[in-house]
């Protein structure tokens, strides 16, 4: 695919991928791309966050639904424990200083 995107034949691709240079520069461009997929989790997380505290905190919203928004971010914080022992879930674990985050955002909304 890189050959014929670069118009040259696949041996001289392969050729160039053996070269220190070019081996350091596709392990560069991974941790890049890692880095920014890891940017955009982090970025998503602080959107979903942020419309769980609408939610939690509008007066207008069903209480119900105000106290679902409360538990999902108390479950994310790790301060409840999920009754629903007997279901397996999955969950993808974002390296993100949370406690200094969401201080920024409630402080936000209510300044």
């Amino acid at each position: 695919m890189v050959a014929r995107k670069l118009s040259v034949r696949e041996s001289t691709v392969w050729s160039w991928a053996n070269k220190p240079a070019i081996k350091a520069a596709i392990v560069d461009g991974k941790e890049r791309r890692l880095q920014k997929v890891g940017q955009g989790l982090e970025e998503a997380a602080e959107m979903a966050l942020q419309s769980l505290l609408n939610v939690a905190t509008d007066d207008t919203v069903n209480p119900k639904d105000r106290v679902r928004a409360s538990e999902a971010i108390l479950d994310r914080c790790g301060l409840v424990s999920d009754q629903k022992s007997s279901q397996e879930t999955v969950r993808v674990s974002v390296d993100v200083d949370f406690d200094e985050r969401l201080a920024r955002i409630v402080a936000g909304t209510r300044g």
